[in-house]
């Protein structure tokens, strides 16, 4: 009976001893089991590099996009709303409205493409109406530096031949005339050239209606730029702006850039006969440019 005992007493001991051995080994396999800790290497310069893979810190090496935008706007002109005006997202009428245009607003022109100018809206691509009634590209710089673009372009067909009823550049709603080739011009067709190349300054194309537009010069303020309007043989007995038959660019120092009769485009004297014919003058600079 003392045997059973002691050798139960054994056994019960041994089971206990095993119990123990195994949960040390559960214990051991536990840990093994635990992930390495993440080792970072700090390289310095703000650059890491985690596990052998380069961070998104890294990949950018730290430095801000540089990228450039996949447009710059004009650096001649402008688009200034004449109305008030919607900004879409898209060339069309059925394109999202993004915001509105205030009348004599103006945005950054990226490019005009058919009848809708291209702009930058809150640092982003839209578009607004080119409708010459809604909208008008407006030159960018000083007054001064715009009147020698006009004078340039001016300048730059002397010679051309006279021809009265000649082509003009754009007609009366201000659209380009496709059958104009400036090969000829008559005086008001050659003021409306200057303007309208040198500075997309919109005038009408007959000296009668060209001299409503703009803001009248006395004749002792004319200055370098200003248009001219004079009467002709053909009109000088007429009344109101009907007297009104000719038509030329101011120099200044008594110049006078005009065209008429043989030779064409030229310069001349502001001489007692054309100033015997004097009407009125224009700035036509300040009136685009309000």
């Amino acid at each position: 009976m003392k045997k059973i005992t002691t050798l139960t007493i054994i056994l019960l001991c041994l089971t206990l001893i095993l119990f123990a051995c195994s949960n040390i080994d559960k214990a051991n396999n536990n840990d093994l089991a635990q992930p390495e800790q993440e080792q970072t290497l700090d390289y310095g310069a703000g650059l890491e590099i985690e596990n052998g893979i380069e961070s998104e810190q890294e990949q950018s090496n730290g430095l801000p996009d540089t990228k450039e935008p996949s447009f710059s706007p004009s650096s001649e002109y402008e688009v200034q709303s004449l109305v008030t005006l919607n900004i879409r997202d898209n060339p069309s009428t059925q394109g999202n409205i993004l915001g509105v245009m205030t009348q004599s607003q103006t945005l950054p022109l990226i490019e005009t493409l058919d009848s809708w100018h291209k702009v930058l809206y809150n640092d982003s691509m839209a578009y607004v109406s080119a409708n010459a009634s809604y909208s008008r590209l407006k030159p960018l710089g000083s007054q001064s530096d715009i009147v020698e673009k006009v004078i340039e372009t001016g300048l730059s067909v002397l010679g051309t031949p006279y021809e009265y009823g000649s082509t003009r550049i754009i007609d009366y709603n201000f659209k380009p005339i496709v059958a104009f080739t400036g090969n000829t011009f008559d005086c008001s067709a050659f003021v409306q050239y200057a303007f309208y190349k040198g500075a997309n300054i919109n005038l009408y194309g007959d000296s009668r209606t060209m001299s409503k537009q703009g803001v009248t010069v006395k004749y002792e303020d004319i200055k370098r730029g200003d248009v001219i309007f004079m009467t002709s043989t053909a009109r000088q007995y007429n009344t109101g702006i009907e007297r009104i038959g000719h038509v030329g660019i101011y120099l200044g120092d008594n110049k006078l850039l005009h065209t008429y009769g043989t030779g064409g485009v030229r310069i001349t004297e502001f001489s007692s006969f054309w100033r015997g014919r004097f009407i009125t003058a224009k700035c036509m600079f300040k009136y685009i440019l309000s």
